[in-house]
């Protein structure tokens, strides 16, 4: 009896504690219940953390995106640098024109008059005006591109700090998450071999903090990516604009091509054209030196002349004084001595004409004797005298040797215009000059995009195939993280190489584009030269002008001098006839 109420307490404590246990495992079977019911919610915040994650790698694209664009913003940057050094160079030529202006008002003060001084002093002024302006201009622009180009670098600096930083706090988020996914997959497991109140609790917590956490970074995260869109589309119109001036540029590049070709045609016919002119300058030079030597010789022969003829009147006036005062004296003689009368009475009957000279009015016969002075009579067969001699030689020596013939001069100055072989030469180098400048201008510029089949941004995958790749890494190990950011890191080296190539190449082109503006430098300075070269043509024609107006002033005072000596050698003639015949009738 006992033993068999022993036995049935035992049996009713065991059957106590069974129902205790059964109810303990049920109680742990709804634990084990609510505990999946966490477990499924945890897995799909789990796979919302996975797309959250995708999310993330998005905006990492997006960023490295961005940081593209900031690129592009550097470049654009780097364009702006450029055409401030374009507009530093148009600056300093424009300071070498206006010293070129400067020096030629100058010139222009020593040789031209009132009125070209003036006009020149107003251009002077308007270019100076000009010229403050351009510099007050170029300040501006300096000012407007600096501020421009440091906004763009701050900006540029701001983003990649806060896209750095952003990609750090969700790198730590996600390896916060992965780290409490980690403990939570431990801590379900050792709740699912030994479940326990304490563990539940703490599970509890962990789960809710994770939550808020993930409610806190999912609203951080929204303000980040929508400030990083409005800055995307800021940095699109700025990339607009950029793109717009680079067209503008480009344009005005083909422009200023264009008319290079254009000067250095125009400067090469201007070369071969002041060739020509230099040329015929000098053989007129060689003419008219040689005119000038024949019209000194002529000048210094018409001073002979005339102080041949001077001295020769001189002797002449006082030969015939000398001569008529010893008539008079024989005359008056011969009157008053009566001894004579007989003989005058002897001449009169043999020459009746001094008879006639005696009773009329012109008793030296100087008027019967003046109507043909150039004819010679036949009374001078009669011997000469020594001064009759002499007076003969002065009238043969300027007869000849005196008068330059102009034919040869004539002949030998050419004429002003171009010769045939000149004219037909020159289409030829005109020809030529074109097809090299255009070799020269043909060399093609690469371009600036490339593409890279490496890029991780063109060639991926479908978005689900990374969430389903995660998913089943993540449920396999913890191993995501690390592979997200290898590939990062590989993209970010990737993105870098491909900068510096990038930088490498538009270095090359910026030293193309200069070596073509030096070119348009040069080319435009060589066109200078020849419009100068062309002034100068210009100025020697004009002089070329003047030396033929005095050449043909002084044929004609040559012409006008030989017409007085030719009357003075009839004066001469006159002279002699008449003193002949005073002779010839004294004796």
């Amino acid at each position: 009896m006992d033993e068999g109420q022993k036995l049935s307490k035992t049996e009713m404590k065991h059957m106590t504690t069974i129902k205790k246990m059964r109810i303990k495992a049920q109680e742990q079977d709804r634990e084990i219940t609510t505990l999946k019911q966490r477990l499924s919610k945890a897995e799909k915040s789990i796979t919302e953390q996975s797309e959250r994650a995708r999310r993330a790698e998005a905006a990492e694209k997006s960023a490295q995106e961005k940081l593209k664009i900031v690129s592009r913003i550097e470049k654009d940057i780097e364009t702006i640098k450029a055409e401030r050094e374009e507009a530093g160079l148009t600056i300093s030529e424009l300071r070498k024109q206006l010293n070129d202006a400067l020096s030629r008002a100058e010139d222009a003060e020593k040789r031209v008059q009132t009125g070209a001084l003036e006009a020149e002093k107003r251009a002077t002024a308007s270019l100076k005006e000009d010229i403050e302006n351009m510099r007050i201009e170029k300040k501006l622009a300096e000012d407007r591109a600096k501020r421009e180009l440091q906004a763009a670098r701050d900006e540029a600096k701001s983003q990649q700090e806060k896209a750095n930083v952003t990609e750090l706090e969700l790198r730590g988020e996600i390896a916060n998450l992965e780290s409490k996914l980690e403990l939570l997959r431990s801590r379900t497991e050792e709740a699912s071999s030994s479940a326990t109140s304490d563990s539940q609790a703490t599970l509890l917590r962990q789960i809710e903090t994770l939550q808020t956490q993930y409610s806190l970074a999912s609203e951080n995260w929204q303000g980040i990516e929508t400030t990083l869109t409005s800055r995307v589309a800021a940095l699109e119109k700025d990339r607009d604009e950029t793109a717009k001036r680079e067209s503008d540029v480009r344009r005005k590049a083909r422009e200023v091509n264009s008319k290079a070709r254009r000067l250095e045609d125009e400067l090469e016919s201007i070369n071969e054209r002041a060739r020509t002119f230099e040329q015929d300058l000098t053989e007129q030079r060689a003419a008219a030196q040689k005119l000038q030597a024949k019209l000194t010789q002529a000048e210094a022969a018409a001073q002979d002349a005339r102080a041949d003829l001077e001295r020769e009147k001189k002797v002449w006036e006082a030969e015939l004084q000398q001569r008529l005062e010893e008539e008079r004296s024989k005359w008056k003689s011969e009157i008053q001595t009566p001894s004579l009368f007989s003989e005058p009475h002897r001449l009169r009957a043999d020459s009746p004409s001094i008879a006639q000279r005696k009773h009329s009015p012109d008793p030296m016969g100087l008027q019967t004797r003046r109507p043909n002075p150039r004819s010679i009579t036949s009374g001078l067969d009669t011997p000469l005298t020594p001064m009759d001699r002499m007076f003969d030689d002065a009238t043969r020596r300027p007869s000849t040797g005196r008068i330059p013939k102009p034919t040869t001069s004539k002949a030998r100055t050419p004429e002003v215009g171009t010769p045939p072989q000149r004219q037909d030469s020159f289409p030829s180098r005109q020809d030529s000059f074109p097809s090299s400048l255009s070799q020269l201008n043909g060399i093609s510029t690469p371009s600036i995009h490339t593409v890279d089949h490496d890029d991780p941004f063109e060639y991926t995958s479908s978005p689900h195939h990374t969430i389903n790749d995660m998913i089943s890494v993540s449920t396999a190990g913890a191993g995501p993280s690390v592979q997200l950011v290898e590939r990062m890191s590989a993209a970010v080296r990737r993105l870098e190489s491909e900068k510096a190539t990038h930088k490498e190449e538009l270095a090359r082109l910026t030293a193309q584009r200069d070596e073509a503006r030096e070119e348009v430098v040069k080319l435009m300075r060589e066109v200078d030269e020849a419009r100068r070269q062309g002034d100068k043509v210009a100025d020697l024609e004009k002089r070329l002008g003047e030396m033929e107006r005095r050449e043909m002033t002084a044929l004609e005072m040559l012409g006008e001098k030989t017409e007085r000596v030719e009357e003075l050698e009839g004066d001469v003639r006159d002279l002699k006839k008449i003193y002949r015949e005073l002779v010839d009738t004294l004796k």
